[in-house]
C-alpha cells in the first residue's frame, strides 16, 4: 500500500478462530516500517484479549402425546439464546411428516431480536385430515433455524428439535335395548308398554366399532337386576354367570376398523310395585381393554338400560309400566 503525504489509509484483516464460548484469545499487533535492508522497524505494538462468543440456540418443540383425525393439533416451539451474543432476524421452519398433515412445512413468525439467555415461544395449530382409514399413524414434527443474524453476519444453526405424536383410534361400544330393529321389525315380544303381570321380552344389542389401532383383551360386561330374567338367547360368544347375574363378552384381539354386533334377550314381568315406573333392564355397561399402538388402557362406561328404549323408533315413549286393566299392544 502506498500513501501520499498527509493521506490516511485503513488495513482490514479478516479470519476465523476456534475455541469454546467464554474462552479468551490474545491478539498481538505490530506495525512498522520495512527498511531497505528488509528489516522490520516496529513503530506501534499493541496486545488485546478477546472473549470468544459462539452464537448458540436451544430448540424444543412440544405437542400432545396423542391426536385424533379431524381435530386441531397445537404445536409449541421454544427458542433460547444460550450464548452471550445478541441474535436478530431468527427464522424458524417447522417440517411435518405424517399422512394426516395437510401441509408439509410451515414458516413461523421471525424472532426480531433475542437477547443473551432470553427465551421466546412460537405457537401454531394445524387441523389434521379427517381420514379414519389409516391404521397406526404417527406424526413427526421437526423445527430448525435456517437463518439468523449476529453482529451483521448471517449464520445458520445445526440444531434440530423434534417431537412425535401417535394417532389414537377410538374403540366405541354402544349398548341399546330394542323391541324393534332399525327396519321396525319386531324382535321383542309381549305387551308394549310393559304391563303388570305380563311378560315382555327385549333384545339387548352391543354395537362394537374399533378405530385405527388394534385393541387387545377387550371385555364387555353388565349385570342384570334381580327382577330381570335371563332368557338364555344370546350370541354364541356371550357368557352368563347365573350366580353373579353377570353377562360378559371377551375378544382377545380386535383388529383396527373392525365392526361387530352381539346381542342377548331379557324379559321382565312387572308387579304392582312397578306400576307407573320405568324398569331397569341392565346395569351400567363396562368396557375394558388395551390399545397396543398407543399403549393406553381402554375404559368405557355406559349408563344402565331401561324400558324407555330411547334409540328404538318404534318403541320410544312406551317404557312406563301400565296396569293389566289397560289396553295392551301385543
Amino acid at each position: 500500500t502506498t500513501l501520499a503525504p498527509g493521506e490516511k489509509g485503513k488495513i482490514e484483516v479478516k479470519g476465523t478462530m476456534s475455541g469454546s464460548s467464554g474462552a479468551t484469545k490474545e491478539f498481538h499487533l505490530q506495525m512498522g516500517l520495512l527498511e531497505i535492508d528488509n528489516s522490520f522497524n516496529v513503530q506501534v505494538e499493541q496486545r488485546s484479549l478477546v472473549v470468544i462468543v459462539n452464537p448458540e440456540v436451544q430448540l424444543s418443540v412440544t405437542m400432545a402425546e396423542f391426536a385424533k383425525p379431524g381435530t386441531e393439533l397445537p404445536i409449541t416451539v421454544t427458542v433460547q439464546n444460550t450464548s452471550e451474543a445478541v441474535l436478530t432476524n431468527i427464522q424458524l421452519v417447522a417440517s411435518m411428516e405424517g399422512a394426516l398433515f395437510q401441509d408439509n412445512e410451515k414458516q413461523l413468525e421471525d424472532i426480531k431480536k433475542l437477547q443473551p439467555q432470553e427465551t421466546v415461544e412460537r405457537a401454531f395449530k394445524t387441523i389434521l385430515r379427517n381420514d379414519t382409514t389409516l391404521a397406526d399413524q404417527e406424526l413427526h414434527v421437526t423445527v430448525r433455524v435456517p437463518s439468523a443474524s449476529v453482529g451483521g453476519n448471517t449464520i445458520s444453526f445445526p440444531n434440530i428439535a423434534e417431537a412425535r405424536t401417535k394417532v389414537a383410534g377410538d374403540l366405541s361400544v354402544v349398548a341399546e335395548a330394542r323391541y324393534f330393529n332399525d327396519d321396525l321389525v319386531k324382535i321383542g315380544s309381549g305387551p308394549l308398554p310393559p304391563v303388570v303381570n305380563h311378560t315382555t321380552t327385549y333384545n339387548i344389542v352391543w354395537n362394537i366399532t374399533n378405530g385405527g389401532n388394534t385393541a387387545d383383551d377387550v371385555t364387555i360386561t353388565t349385570t342384570l337386576p334381580n327382577e330381570v330374567i335371563w332368557d338364555n338367547v344370546a350370541s354364541e360368544e356371550i357368557m352368563y354367570d347365573a350366580t353373579m347375574r353377570k353377562i360378559s363378552y371377551s375378544i382377545k384381539k380386535l383388529p383396527a376398523f373392525t365392526k361387530s354386533v352381539v346381542s342377548f334377550s331379557v324379559s321382565i314381568s312387572p308387579t304392582n310395585e312397578d306400576l307407573n315406573t320405568l324398569m331397569v333392564l341392565t346395569d351400567d355397561t363396562l368396557v375394558s381393554g388395551h390399545n397396543t399402538f398407543t399403549n393406553q388402557d381402554i375404559a368405557i362406561q355406559q349408563k344402565r338400560l331401561t324400558t324407555e328404549l330411547a334409540s328404538d323408533e318404534g318403541a320410544s315413549g312406551k317404557g312406563v309400566v301400565i296396569g293389566d286393566s289397560e289396553e295392551l299392544i301385543p
